[in-house]
């Protein structure tokens, strides 16, 4: 239905796109009324059949362009925002009704590769969204009009219900751009913080790519740690050792000698218990890696 001007207080900028999405509204019935009759009219636009006499819209269209043309430039891209999101319901009504890209096209500003995403049902999707370490992939839906009425279409719109989702937590950004650049529904050049329908070889192809991005970081971690003990143990064999028993009566011997029993350093002793641990774990992490050889 049409919103009462007098009940919208425009303190409030969201309100300027509420009057955005009467104002096509009532611009799409002016033009639709030449093709349609007033119920499919009616169907397409979400009004009341009686919302949809000639005067009735002359009058209420005349006080919203007044509107839109008097408004200073940053409440009048407010109302673009309702324009566009007009423009988007006249998309999810007439997509279900068989109507053609061209026919949407005629009345609905927006592109052919917008309207085939909203004719999927059900879609693989990808969502980036580093800032909050969230990187998800899985199946998901378009929210419906009804679910999206009550959001801010200033800045809510095209929101998606997930169905199904896994976290990629592995994956690197140059990986994320190549995969999602491939997809048929990809659109400009940001693949940062949003998100993208892809198509089931996508998905696994992210998925993959995350997997092998696990692996490798695991031998990464196998290596680093390979190479720590055998540092520690050349460490070790570089030193007199003690055993772990005596080093409590040498830390002290050694300061009531060289602290007088104060605070101050205290060298480390190397102790055969802790190099006997550090060879254990070489030879451990050595089968491991051996192991996992392909």
């Amino acid at each position: 239905m049409i919103r009462n001007l007098q009940t919208l207080n425009f303190s409030y900028l969201f309100n300027y796109t509420i009057a955005g999405e009467d104002l096509q509204k009532l611009r799409l019935a002016t033009q639709m009324l030449a093709e349609y009759d007033v119920a499919k009219v009616a169907q397409y636009l979400l009004l009341d059949e009686a919302e949809l006499n000639a005067q009735a819209i002359e009058t209420e269209l005349q006080k919203r362009e007044t509107i839109y043309h008097e408004v200073v430039d940053y409440k009048r891209k407010y109302m673009d925002y309702g324009i566009s999101y007009t423009n988007k319901i006249l998309v999810r009504t007439m997509v279900p009704d068989g109507k053609t890209n061209a026919e949407i096209i005629k009345y609905a500003k927006v592109t052919g590769l917008y309207i085939e995403k909203i004719r999927l049902k059900e879609f693989y999707i990808f969502s980036y969204d580093v800032p909050h370490d969230m990187v998800w992939a899985g199946t998901a839906r378009w929210q419906t009009i009804e679910e999206e009425q009550d959001l801010n279409h200033a800045n809510a719109f095209d929101q998606i219900r997930w169905l199904e989702h896994v976290s990629l937590e592995n994956i690197n950004q140059d990986d994320v751009k190549r995969i999602i650049k491939k997809s048929p529904y990809f659109e400009g050049e940001r693949v940062y913080f949003t998100e993208y329908i892809i198509t089931k070889e996508l998905y696994n192809e992210l998925l993959a790519c995350d997997e092998a991005a696990k692996t490798k970081k695991a031998a990464d971690e196998l290596m680093e740690e390979i190479a720590y003990c055998q540092d520690m143990i050349a460490e070790h064999k570089k030193h007199k050792l003690h055993h772990e028993k005596d080093v409590p009566a040498l830390r002290k011997q050694y300061n009531d000698l060289n602290n007088e029993g104060g605070e101050g350093y205290i060298p480390h002793f190397y102790t055969f218990e802790a190099l006997a641990y550090f060879e254990e774990r070489l030879a451990a992490l050595k089968k491991l890696k051996n192991d996992l050889k392909p």
